[in-house]
């Protein structure tokens, strides 16, 4: 039996009709591509699981907005996204966990490269998934996603220099976590 080639003009064909079938194979195609973001947004691999759920769901329903002129993995990773910050705001409801109101950041790097160069993904994946949910958010979209604190602010709907401080303690968390796994 040999497995048909994937035809994304096909697939998205096919998803915006609703058939289930050309839905799995968008899935099954991306699922494996977004895990890894999902991840670096959650707390654990189950609420990783969840916003992946929930942001092909967010992909079927809104399938129809996406202009075929652009590339279809910015699209889906834009989804992802927003998806993710969507979770993290969703919990932070109910949550207490609220921004600094004094500005107490730094810039700068962590203090010794040596250590981060010598771990794996899998460890620096899991000292981040250890941070809060908000220093969580605000370190991916600085460090991964490459966002500026303006832009991590508006998203949030928080002041910059809140965005910066909790960046600058999450850069600060994870320092000690490396210097504490190192010794």
């Amino acid at each position: 039996m040999t497995e048909k080639v994937f035809n994304l003009q096909e697939v998205l064909d096919g998803c915006l009709r609703n058939d289930r079938r050309c839905q799995r194979r968008l899935y099954d195609e991306y699922a494996p591509r977004v895990f890894g973001l999902c991840q670096r947004f959650a707390r654990s691999k189950e609420d990783a699981e969840e916003i992946l759920m929930d942001g092909f769901m967010n992909i079927f329903k809104n399938i129809h907005t996406y202009r075929r002129e652009s590339n279809f993995f910015t699209w889906v990773h834009k989804v992802f996204l927003n998806t993710s910050i969507n979770h993290y705001r969703a919990r932070s409801r109910y949550r207490h966990e609220t921004m600094p109101d004094s500005p107490e950041w730094e810039e700068g790097h962590l203090e010794d490269e040596k250590i981060v160069s010598s771990l794996e993904a899998k460890d620096i994946l899991k000292l981040v998934q250890g941070l809060s949910d908000l220093q969580r958010m605000v370190f991916n979209l600085k460090v991964v996603e490459g966002y500026s604190y303006s832009e991590i602010a508006e998203q949030l709907n928080e002041n910059e220099n809140a965005v910066r401080a909790v960046f600058f303690r999450a850069r600060k968390t994870l320092q000690n976590a490396l210097k504490t796994d190192m010794r």
